[in-house]
């Protein structure tokens, strides 16, 4: 009971009101899936940052991560993410997820028709409510390689 109870005593308080969070979460993923860009405004603070594998899917403010979603939309307009987990702490969560669509829209490079399943882990950091931070892992060569790309030697 001694160690349940140190133990205990350092994890960090779970707030009052995790709903908000998980909410603003889903709205977030709801977004990426549906492309409807207003309904961020309640969710995505105007500080946003957003930090990825690629230069090119960074965003910084709310006009930012709009602009991100709809080219990723654009290239993949069947475009689906599915949160498999969502470990939720005070202050933010930490989504392991699923990208699943097909490659048949215009975008950072010419279409290739092809499917992709990609799996990530991206943590988000709130604050007042919204999402300040988003910061995103997931293997680009496996992306590069789904959509037909080969690696060649310089």
């Amino acid at each position: 009971l001694m160690h349940r109870d140190i133990y205990s005593s350092i994890l960090p308080a779970v707030p009052a009101d995790m709903a908000s969070t998980l909410a603003a979460i889903d709205t977030f993923i709801e977004v990426w899936c549906a492309g409807d860009y207003d309904k961020l405004d309640s969710v995505v603070a105007e500080n946003f940052e957003r930090i990825s594998p690629l230069a090119s899917s960074d965003a910084t403010g709310l006009e930012g991560i709009k602009q991100v979603i709809e080219a990723l939309r654009t290239a993949y307009p069947d475009a689906k993410v599915v949160a498999d987990r969502i470990d939720a702490y005070s202050g933010g969560a930490v989504i392991q997820w699923r990208f699943t669509g097909t490659n048949t829209g215009p975008g950072e490079y010419p279409p290739t028709g092809k499917a992709v399943d990609l799996t990530g882990l991206t943590t988000i950091s709130m604050e007042n409510g919204k999402i300040v931070k988003e910061y995103v892992r997931f293997d680009v060569l496996s992306w590069m390689q789904q959509l037909g790309y080969t690696l060649q030697a310089p």
